[in-house]
């Protein structure tokens, strides 16, 4: 039975795949990109990070080039920051799981430091038992994988693994819940889109309030999951 949900940040509670695709594009722009849109980032977007930019440049970028990157993209995101708000119905979910009497944390891969003040920041730090992310020193798309963190996270917050379902916008998210035993629903808000989502064979809300219906979120059998829909 379910009793805790372990959120996503970026593009999941937080809606900034916009501002995300602008500093994406910024960055591609050294490497001869001058196209990228909300729809090509979402076809092409990955994890880790680093494959994604491999995939802008045409070629694997060399050490310098990636720390170059990281460094130029986390300037822009921070400069923007104040533009991404919570995403369409964020407080509703969280108070409706909050009333339901489970307990809520965030794992990312954004380092531990910037998203404990991006959560503060937007208001929301006290619907949640903890947050986990990389080292500090980590960089945009660096760190331990995922999956890595939410082991840790879910063993430093003694909630067993067959108790949690994991919500996030990335097939990365699904295979970290995949990993250490827990469940998936994957909401297509964020920098993946619903056929690339939907292709994992996990679950897949178009929101983060309808995500509640799903099995996992219901405590129904999953067997009875509804298949997703590329429509």
């Amino acid at each position: 039975m379910v009793t805790h949900v372990v959120w996503d940040w970026n593009g999941t509670l937080l809606d900034d795949v916009d501002l995300v695709v602008q500093c994406a594009s910024a960055v591609a722009a050294r490497f001869g990109v001058s196209d990228l849109d909300r729809d090509k980032w979402r076809a092409i977007a990955r994890r880790p990070m680093r494959a994604t930019y491999d995939h802008l440049a045409g070629r694997p970028l060399t050490t310098d080039e990636w720390r170059s990157v990281q460094h130029d993209w986390m300037e822009l995101y921070a400069a923007g920051f104040e533009r991404a708000g919570l995403a369409p119905g964020a407080i509703e979910t969280l108070n409706t799981i909050r009333d339901r009497g489970w307990t809520q944390s965030v794992v990312s891969t954004t380092p531990v430091d910037l998203l404990t003040d991006q959560i503060a920041a937007r208001g929301v730090d006290g619907f949640f038992v903890g947050v986990a992310g990389t080292h500090p020193s980590a960089g945009a798309g660096g760190g331990r994988p995922k999956s890595a963190i939410l082991r840790s996270h879910l063993a430093a917050i003694a909630v067993p693994a067959a108790k949690v379902v994991v919500i996030g916008d990335n097939p990365d998210d699904a295979a970290a819940a995949v990993h250490v035993g827990a469940r998936t629903v994957l909401v297509a808000t964020g920098d993946t889109s619903f056929s690339r989502l939907a292709a994992t064979g996990h679950p897949v809300a178009p929101t983060l309030e309808a995500a509640l219906t799903f099995p996992p979120l219901t405590n129904t059998d999953p067997a009875t999951m509804p298949i997703p829909s590329l429509g």
